[in-house]
């Protein structure tokens, strides 16, 4: 199965069940408009299995969160950090397609920017998911 990590050497993969156990997340001082990047991984942790067609995209539950109301998900895959034009030429809620993976050494990067309007409350959204698709085989 395919998995999410903060980090190829000393992560565990994030949760994908619904439990929230160890989801990914992220944190702001909404008093002014913020930008939060980060680099995650996707990798194969079942050396029976092969993947393709592999696609990841944020999805809000029906918040509205991932591409409106001010705020904005954007991926990016591969290394290193995207530039802010880079950025800048991704729509709100784009999928990103990956690499095929058949091993189970390989951490495919990608990259996550989270867009919080200015002068927002404090909230947590526990909706929001990367959707990851794929052919197994």
């Amino acid at each position: 199965m395919l998995h999410v990590y903060s980090d190829p050497v000393h992560g565990s993969p994030f949760s994908d069940d619904g439990s929230l156990s160890y989801p990914f997340s992220i944190s702001t001082e909404a008093q002014e408009a913020n930008v939060i990047i980060r680099k995650l991984f996707l990798r194969n942790d079942n050396s029976a299995h092969s993947y393709s067609g592999v696609s990841i995209q944020p999805v809000d539950g029906g918040d509205n969160i991932v591409d409106g109301n001010g705020y904005g998900w954007k991926l990016q895959s591969g290394d290193p950090e995207p530039s802010d034009g880079s950025w800048a030429l991704i729509s709100n809620g784009n999928s990103i397609p990956m690499s095929n993976i058949s091993d189970t050494t390989t951490y495919l990067p990608f990259w996550v920017r989270v867009e919080v309007p200015e002068g927002e409350s404090v909230k947590s959204f526990h909706k929001v998911t990367l959707e990851v698709t794929f052919t197994e085989s």
